[in-house]
């Protein structure tokens, strides 16, 4: 019985530790796919005459900063998920963490106003003073949008009227003159390269009607 024991013991340890090993290259065959893919969207999207990245340790992502005509910079950073790790997917999952990339567009002159919008049933991101804002709440087809901005909320209306059919796919999407930049954070886990690289462009397409003008 001892044995019998031990047999099964040791044949346990076996089999998690294959499982461990085939999580691990299966999870960083995921994620470097994965990464290949967002930067290829970006690139196509914004077609800059620069660029740098730097990986983020353990395949979960990168940063990146681009020189894209009408910008100061872009900066973009992807993380994802560490689905090489079996042993930390469990605590990923409580905290609903999710693939994310967020964008940081430098403008070159400072915006009137600030404004921000952020889809309904994400955790609320931390804003500067928001007592200073006004609220509104605005719905577009099953989705709640939160509304914030000092005085016109036609602008931020606009964006969120554009992405309608993209909304789940949006965190929070900013306009802040204190730094003169224009920010959008997205999931990205249930985009195809394609699609993330559509959904890019219309954010610089929005960005030129509403912010800065057309691209030279």
């Amino acid at each position: 019985m001892t044995e019998l024991l031990d047999y099964k013991y040791f044949a346990g340890v076996v089999l998690f530790t294959l499982l461990l090993i085939y999580t691990y290259y299966s999870g960083q065959r995921t994620n470097l796919k994965k990464i290949r893919g967002t930067a290829a969207s970006l690139e196509k999207a914004l077609t800059p005459s620069e660029k740098r990245y730097t990986w983020l340790g353990g395949m979960v992502g990168f940063t990146a900063d681009f020189k894209v005509e009408g910008f100061e910079e872009v900066q973009a950073v992807l993380t994802l998920i560490p689905r090489q790790s079996l042993l930390y997917m469990p605590f990923v999952l409580l905290r609903g963490v999710e693939d994310r990339l967020q964008l940081l567009f430098f403008l070159k002159e400072k915006p009137s106003e600030e404004l921000h919008v952020i889809p309904s049933g994400k955790r609320r991101p931390h804003i500067h003073n928001p007592e200073r804002l006004k609220r509104s709440v605005e719905r577009y087809g099953d989705v709640d949008v939160e509304i914030l901005h000092e005085r016109d909320p036609s602008v931020a209306s606009g964006i969120a009227g554009a992405l309608a059919d993209r909304l789940s796919n949006v965190k929070q999407i900013s306009l802040t003159p204190e730094r003169a930049v224009f920010y959008v954070e997205l999931f990205v886990k249930s985009l195809t390269p394609e699609e993330l690289k559509e959904l890019l462009r219309r954010v610089c397409d929005l960005m030129s009607a509403h912010i800065t003008g057309p691209r030279e």
